[in-house]
């Protein structure tokens, strides 16, 4: 009896001390768990590499010049150029990718700076918020992992940054927003063709009412037809004529229920296969080929 009971006090004593180990453990995991978010947070914080507020200019180097853009009434514009359509969305990603920017990494060392491509940097990026608070970024050569390597202007410290900076760094005709060649909410009611690509000058009336399997193939493939790349803004004769748009392949004018009237041209292909064309006195753009060929096909079905 008494040898059991020393058993049973042992055991219990171990069982104590199990849980008083068991206890101090998890103290020091949740201690170790906050500090290291503790250094975490710092690091995050001594990593940031900017303090901009909300940016009302821009300014790069793009391969054909320099490029600025301002903020005016929460629209970005193209200061050589007002009008030009300018795609909102990308330039309003590279505001917010610079009043965010942080480091991936910093070096040890900035001496060295033609080994990071920033002796001569592949371009520098300057941004300004509404306060007059300024940030300038030197853009250097990509590292092995995909990042780029970066300085504040007048700060010799070397970082890492992803590469996403530097992909938002776009030339003007890839910040170009291609009209819309439908007009939203209105119905096709007669179309006037000509032109190779058209066969026979026609023109089909009456489309609006049409419910026939053929005159809806039309309508959907009209609606689906929208600009891809820019060629060329605000076309030159010679411009037109090396795009075929000078005598076109095909002249389609579409009249509207509403009684809106748009002329779409469209010119030769080029090497990918896609069409040039144009909304009659506009840009030149590219057309998918695929889209041209179904609206042809719809063509030639009525």
């Amino acid at each position: 009896m008494k040898k059991n009971s020393r058993l049973l006090l042992i055991l219990l004593g171990v069982l104590v001390l199990c849980c008083a180990v068991y206890g101090l453990m998890l103290l020091l995991n949740d201690r170790s768990a906050q500090q290291a978010e503790n250094e975490e947070d710092a690091q995050a914080e001594a990593m940031s590499l900017s303090d901009l507020g909300d940016a009302v200019s821009i300014s790069y180097q793009g391969s054909d010049g320099p490029l600025s853009f301002s903020k005016e009434s929460e629209v970005w514009v193209y200061d050589a150029d007002p009008d030009f359509p300018l795609e909102q969305s990308d330039v309003k990603l590279l505001a917010s990718t610079l009043q965010s920017l942080s480091a991936t990494r910093k070096l040890e060392s900035g001496e060295d700076l033609a080994s990071y491509g920033l002796a001569e940097p592949a371009n520098t990026v300057t941004a300004v918020d509404a306060d007059g608070g300024e940030l300038t970024i030197l853009l250097g050569s990509e590292a092995s992992n995909g990042d780029y390597y970066a300085m504040r202007d007048g700060d010799d410290t070397v970082y890492t940054i992803t590469n996403s900076l530097a992909q938002l760094l776009k030339d003007l005709n890839d910040l170009y927003k291609p009209y819309t060649i439908p007009y939203s909410g209105c119905t096709v009611d007669s179309v006037s063709l000509s032109g190779e690509l058209a066969g026979t000058a026609r023109t089909l009336s009456g489309l609006a009412e049409d419910e026939s399997e053929e005159a809806q193939a039309l309508h959907t493939a009209w609606s689906a037809m929208a600009f891809a790349d820019l060629v060329a803004y605000q076309p030159d004769d010679e411009d037109l004529a090396s795009c075929g748009l000078d005598e076109p392949a095909l002249t389609m004018t579409v009249t509207y229920q509403e009684g809106v009237i748009n002329t779409l041209l469209i010119g030769s292909q080029n090497e990918d296969g896609d069409y040039y064309a144009q909304l009659e006195g506009g840009d030149i753009c590219t057309l998918p080929s695929s889209q041209v060929e179904s609206l042809l096909e719809a063509l030639a079905a009525l």
